[in-house]
């Protein structure tokens, strides 16, 4: 093994580590995470918007998609609107429409959208930042570190759930 590239998404920053074990190349850097800047790129996009992408840490994209709803209409692939909630109504009832993903590409082709892909890992953004670096998007490991706690039950928050499974797993070897 030789080149590496760890990555570590969390509600505030990916962290990103090149590591080189041949040459000792190894090189850091900590951004934004896609769930701070994806609700700010969602609002500076006027007119009708398209929502692509996987589930992902949601943050305040249904408050900005809600918003964005009252003036344009917004489209979102069902394998992305689990980003913005596991209940499709309080999508829907947000004026948020839930398409089948195999539809997008029909609205993706049309001028009459603006698509914002929705992903913990976008591959642009990471090419961007190993360019950084110096070093060729080419890797013989990568390692990515996200916490998912799975979906609540019905009527549960996803932070109390979470806490649950924390706190059970302290429990059980504090």
């Amino acid at each position: 093994m030789s080149r590496f590239l760890l990555l570590d998404v969390g509600a505030g920053t990916l962290d990103v580590l090149f590591y080189d074990d041949l040459s000792a190349l190894n090189y850091r850097a900590v951004v934004r995470s896609p769930v701070l800047y994806l609700p700010e790129r969602a609002q500076s996009i006027a007119g009708n918007l398209l929502v692509t992408g996987v589930e992902m840490g949601g943050g305040a994209l249904l408050d900005v998609l809600t918003r964005h709803a009252q003036k344009a209409r917004v489209l979102v692939c069902a394998s992305a609107a689990l980003t913005l909630s596991h209940d499709t109504g309080r999508i829907r009832n947000a004026g948020v429409e839930i398409i089948e993903d195999d539809q997008a590409e029909t609205f993706a082709g049309s001028e009459d959208y603006t698509a914002l892909r929705l992903s913990d890992f976008p591959r642009e953004h990471l090419e961007m930042i190993v360019d950084s670096f110096g070093v060729p998007f080419e890797f013989d490991v990568v390692g990515v570190c996200a916490q998912d706690h799975g979906v609540p039950p019905a009527g549960k928050s996803h932070l109390d759930f979470r806490h649950e499974i924390i706190m059970a797993a302290m429990e059980q070897t504090p």
